[in-house]
């Protein structure tokens, strides 16, 4: 349990084991928090590329933050909370993710297609970069069900326009009882 510090210097923390689950319902105290300093360049701060993937009970934070979404402090870099580079069936439950220097979250923007992902009762909040998720070519059979979007300015989520790759050709999106609180514009 607590905090695990992956530095200051754009490291990432990449999860490429299939048939896997990290749950950290079982934690003690405040559970389990995957936090980073400020990045150097333009990076992922924890990457999923797997099948058959459950992440439950986790949060992803910059550490950084100041509170202020006038001033971030999250300094250098842009970074992406969580990315899912490419894997089929995974589930994020439970999680939430906040302030990240460029999105909350990333899906299908990596090597392979990323199909069959859930997202469910997760709280994506307060990004102070370009927003909460994005969709990338190559993802598609991606479902939002019960989560919470506060105070992001955009990408709740948005689905970047796709082109043939991976052979993914279409792009299918579920957005379920999901609620959306402070829509900063």
């Amino acid at each position: 349990s607590g905090n695990i510090n992956i530095g200051t210097g754009g490291g990432n923390v990449t999860w490429d084991c299939p048939n896997s689950t990290i749950d950290g319902s079982t934690a003690a105290n405040q559970g389990v928090q995957i936090v980073e300093g400020p990045a150097i360049a333009v990076s992922n701060q924890f990457l999923i590329d797997a099948d058959n993937v459950i992440i439950r009970y986790m949060r992803f934070r910059c550490t950084h933050y100041s509170g202020d979404p006038g001033a971030p402090g999250c300094t250098g870099g842009s970074r992406n909370v969580l990315a899912i580079l490419g894997g089929r069936h995974i589930w994020i439950d439970h999680c939430s993710f906040e302030w990240g220097t460029k999105m909350l979250g990333d899906i299908g923007d990596g090597p392979r297609a990323a199909t069959d992902i859930t997202y469910s009762n997760n709280i994506f909040a307060e990004s102070v970069g370009s927003g909460a998720v994005l969709i990338a070519a190559g993802a598609t059979r991606i479902s939002f069900y019960r989560n919470a979007f506060i105070s992001n300015a955009l990408r709740q989520p948005d689905v970047l326009p796709h082109s043939v790759q991976f052979g993914v050709d279409s792009v299918v999106v579920e957005l379920v009882e999901n609620y959306y609180y402070n829509f900063v514009t």
